[in-house]
């Protein structure tokens, strides 16, 4: 895909900073350790959602058990669903094209280009979090 392509790239342009480390595998699910809190990586598509009532978070609070089962998180990030959203320990991120056909298809509410952003404050967890236009 184009992502992983950029990713890869940005990898390259970064390889020289200590600071910045690229997690780019092949597995479905990625987890980095941060300040001693661990924080997981899934694209979304395994998270059934008809367009419920409920939105996301309904599929959402009943997937992250099991995930956590598996491998316990305090932060989950997904995108796929092309809107941003946070639900605490969840975000759902926005999306960097905005609303497209795909967005149509799964009858998502339109929103501008956009990207989830939060600090995380290695006392406090989670914090600072604002969207990120990405748009003129």
């Amino acid at each position: 895909s184009f992502e992983w392509l950029m990713y890869n790239v940005l990898a390259r342009e970064f390889a020289n900073e200590p600071r910045v480390e690229f997690v780019i595998d092949q597995s479905a699910h990625q987890y980095v350790e941060c300040y001693g809190d661990t924080l997981h990586f899934h694209h979304g598509d395994e998270v059934g959602y008809g367009g419920g009532v409920g939105g996301l978070s309904i599929p959402l609070n009943k997937r992250i058990p099991m995930w956590n089962a598996v491998k316990a998180a305090r932060y989950h990030h997904i995108g796929h669903f092309h809107q941003l959203l946070d639900l605490g320990s969840i975000v759902v991120n926005g999306s960097l094209i905005g609303y497209s056909d795909y967005a149509m298809s799964i009858g998502a509410k339109f929103e501008v280009p956009q990207q989830g952003f939060y600090i995380l404050d290695s006392k406090r967890g989670k914090c600072c979090k604002t969207p990120v236009w990405v748009s003129e």
